[in-house]
């Protein structure tokens, strides 16, 4: 997915992002 754009918009959804 966009990790770096939904880490800025979703900082708290980072960990979701990394497998």
């Amino acid at each position: 997915m966009f990790a770096p754009t939904v880490k800025l918009m979703f900082p708290m959804f980072e960990p979701l992002n990394r497998p």
